[in-house]
């Protein structure tokens, strides 16, 4: 497999359905403890990121491990693009 096949997908969509679990249980745990919406809000927004972050790292570690020396910095923010649908799953709920 070519190596920018793997790296330059644009979409992910598994990211997005992922995100949108992860957003509805983050608020839903703080809707069941009596959490404030300035709460509901922090706590959403920085799970989203927390977990965006983990992946990112995950799949840029997994990259680097296949790729080698084929692997640049670069990709790394290719990877970071590809994963930020997780993210951007929470946009509706943080309104």
């Amino acid at each position: 497999m070519r190596r920018d096949a793997v790296l330059d997908r644009d979409v992910r969509f598994g990211a997005a359905v992922y995100g949108s679990f992860l957003a509805a249980s983050v608020v839903g745990v703080a809707y069941e403890s009596g959490a404030g919406a300035r709460t509901m809000t922090a706590s959403l927004l920085g799970s989203m990121l927390v977990f965006w972050a983990a992946h990112v790292w995950s799949d840029v570690v997994g990259e680097r491990i296949r790729l080698g020396a084929a692997f640049k910095p670069r990709d790394a923010l290719l990877v970071a693009r590809r994963e930020w649908p997780l993210v951007e799953a929470a946009a509706l709920p943080l309104i």
